[in-house]
């Protein structure tokens, strides 16, 4: 099993169970404490279609953090909440899953629609020093 199937196994898991989680009832009409707020909504996530990425049309990898990435198997459906950005290539955002912290084993760029497609890093790493 790739690491990005086993990410996405464990992010799925995550974000079914917090949807099974009981929400608390109120029967009054009293406003609810300040940490009972629900938060402020995630930035909304510009997709990317792949015809627009230069690098993808051209069969360049992304360079981030001295790795060449490479997209890998097929896009996946998931919230915007379930990932943080961690760096931009070329003017696109990059993100990982939201649990995870570097070195990053899968990276993702959105595609739109909640579809997000994974990339593995290559064989490749980049020196340090290069330009």
């Amino acid at each position: 099993m790739h690491s990005y199937e086993h990410r996405l196994i464990v992010l799925l898991a995550a974000c079914a169970l917090a949807a099974c989680e009981p929400q608390p009832r109120t029967t009054d009409t009293t406003r609810p404490a300040a940490e009972e707020m629900p938060g402020e909504p995630a930035p909304e996530v510009r997709g990317y279609p792949p015809d627009s990425l230069p690098w993808l049309r051209e069969g360049r990898p992304v360079v981030f953090e001295t790795r060449e990435w490479r997209p890998v198997g097929q896009p996946l459906a998931a919230t915007a909440d379930a990932f943080r950005r961690v760096g931009e290539f070329e003017g696109m955002l990059l993100y990982a899953a939201a649990e995870d912290s570097p070195p990053y084993e899968t990276l993702f760029f959105p595609l739109g629609n909640e579809l997000w497609q994974p990339l593995e890093p290559a064989d490749s790493v980049i020196s340090e020093r290069s330009p």
